[in-house]
């Protein structure tokens, strides 16, 4: 019966996620059969999962989509979402966006939170879809109050940027605070600069200071200029050289101009390694190959007044113009 059918799908979600007994692929995709056998369209949906992450079976995007297209014909809102990802990222069949699109809208209108995030991509982004940023907020509005981080740093970003919805920098640090709490790295970094800006809230460096941490912690590599230049500055914590050298160190690396510009001042300086100016130089120069300006008024000094370099008036008039 139905309640039975419940039950064996509810044990496999236990296995599935570990919840109350030691996670158990191969036994919750056991369970998963025999709940779709009777008729479970979760379970058929679930199934789909299992083959799509090779979970307690091998990785089949093929045998996925059978699985979420058995869920579809009993209406699951969740297959309607996972298909559209097959047809996102291409995985088992062609890439088509138009259909993913389609799913995805399916999915969202069912009140699917994870499809409301997708189809709001595809408004933003032109993806599947005419571009258009106002319907694109209408749904992050839906995932977001769902309690989908990436919703939540997508709304709160069209806030603070005014696109699809009247800039408001007080609703933008609302929502990049949720989703900051729930560990979303690039929305810790977004309240970080709020704080250290003081848009929308009031100007606490300290408080900048902890949220890049966080999400530097979290993966998100494009803080490390920014808590770099905490560090060298003394900005929100106190003044750590080495740190401070050792961030820029890391982020230059990846071609980030802001930290190559930062690792030239540390060179120049001699802040966290010995000073040297050809070294200083070289990351002047490459901070301005990627456009930073303070690079370049740095190289355009040092050009004027031979600072390092031969002084090189043709060389200044380039960097200035």
């Amino acid at each position: 019966d139905q309640g039975n059918v419940n039950g064996i799908f509810n044990l496999a979600m236990c296995y599935y996620n570990g919840k109350g007994i030691p996670q158990d692929f191969d036994e919750a995709f056991t369970l998963f059969e025999e709940a779709a056998r009777r008729g479970s369209a979760s379970a058929a949906n679930s199934l789909g999962n299992c083959y799509y992450n090779g979970n307690g079976v091998s990785k089949n995007y093929k045998e996925a989509i059978v699985w979420y297209k058995k869920a579809i014909e009993k209406e699951n809102a969740a297959a309607y979402n996972n298909l559209a990802n097959c047809f996102y990222y291409g995985n088992g069949i062609e890439r088509d966006y138009a259909e993913a699109f389609s799913l995805y809208k399916k999915a969202a209108e069912m009140d699917n939170a994870f499809a409301q995030l997708h189809i709001a991509n595809c408004y933003f982004f032109g993806e599947g879809t005419e571009e258009d940023e106002s319907e694109a907020v209408k749904w992050y509005i839906k995932a977001a109050e769902q309690g989908i981080p990436e919703a939540q740093f997508r709304l709160g970003d069209c806030y603070y940027e005014g696109t699809g919805i009247s800039k408001d920098e007080e609703e933008a640090v609302k929502w990049f605070r949720k989703a900051a709490y729930a560990e979303y790295a690039e929305a810790q970094d977004a309240l970080g600069d709020c704080y250290y800006l003081g848009h929308g809230t009031d100007q606490n460096f300290a408080e900048a200071v902890t949220w890049y941490r966080r999400a530097l912690a979290n993966g998100f590599v494009d803080t490390m200029s920014k808590l770099g230049s905490c560090y060298y500055g003394g900005i929100g914590v106190d003044v750590d050289e080495d740190e401070a050298y050792s961030l820029f160190s890391k982020a230059a690396e990846r071609g980030d101009d802001s930290a190559e510009f930062g690792l030239g001042e540390c060179y120049a300086n001699g802040v966290g390694v010995a000073e040297n100016m050809d070294r200083a130089i070289f990351w002047y120069e490459k901070a301005v190959e990627h456009g930073n300006v303070s690079a370049m008024i740095a190289l355009a000094e040092c050009y004027e007044n031979g600072i390092g370099v031969r002084q090189d008036m043709l060389r200044l008039l380039k960097c200035i113009h």
